[in-house]
């Protein structure tokens, strides 16, 4: 998505707010301001996944209290299947190798926290669209994406959720990036902002597709659901 917002001319950020905190866990002084101009920005933010302060902030309530006023603000929280989720932090936690397997209550906290800020958006009255992914794959990217800006009021244009051929790569080049504290970064060790978490796991259940999770991965799935139908309502259900 936020692919598709750069190759519509929006300016497109990646997690500026989670950087600021990341930089304060790491003493690091650092500043975010939008870019001056006319078209509206795009920001995505990401809870996790290495510590407890990438799971616990709210964007929406960091950019009022920064004086963004609601009738400039709105809201896309997108959410994946659960166990999918998990595999793919399986994946960043195997890219560092100065971290063990997924911290399986820091997984657990970041997704309820999507769901906590989605519900805490909408019920203040922001426009908030729930968007999981699995309940719109009978459409195709283009009729998804085109509808979602619609509703947020950006522009859409044809070909803007086209990515092959390179094009991809060259869109990721205009995607407004800071620098990461380097203790963030793949092959950086987390020893010294890690917090320690005691928490209980339940015996592996059995997820989609054979795969086994931590049992409080496979309890979110519930939850999962219920965010899926909103998503089909707010998106317009099939076409």
């Amino acid at each position: 998505m936020l692919r598709a917002a750069a190759a519509t001319g929006h300016p497109a950020y990646f997690q500026p707010l989670k950087r600021l905190i990341r930089n304060a866990m790491t003493g690091e002084e650092s500043r975010f301001r939008l870019r001056p101009g006319a078209s509206p920005a795009v920001l995505k933010e990401t809870f996790g996944p290495f510590v407890a302060g990438e799971t616990e902030f709210d964007p929406v309530a960091i950019l009022r209290s920064r004086g963004y006023p609601d009738s400039k603000l709105s809201l896309i929280v997108t959410l994946r299947h659960p166990v999918d989720l998990y595999h793919s932090w399986k994946r960043l936690y195997e890219a560092n190798a100065h971290v063990d397997g997924v911290d399986s209550h820091l997984f657990v906290t970041a997704f309820r926290q999507g769901l906590k800020v989605h519900h805490q958006a909408y019920d203040s009255g922001l426009l908030v669209t729930a968007f999981a992914t699995d309940a719109l794959a009978d459409r195709t990217p283009a009729s998804v994406l085109a509808a979602l800006f619609a509703r947020h009021g950006l522009r859409y244009t044809d070909g803007a959720a086209e990515w092959s051929d390179g094009r991809a790569e060259a869109l990721d080049t205009s995607i407004i990036r800071e620098a990461e504290p380097e203790v963030f970064r793949a092959a950086g060790s987390l020893d010294g902002v890690r917090r320690s978490h005691a928490y209980v796991l339940g015996a592996p259940k059995a997820a989609p597709g054979g795969t086994e999770v931590p049992q409080c991965v496979a309890e979110l799935v519930s939850a999962y659901e219920t965010f899926m139908a909103r998503s089909r309502v707010d998106l317009g259900g099939t076409g």
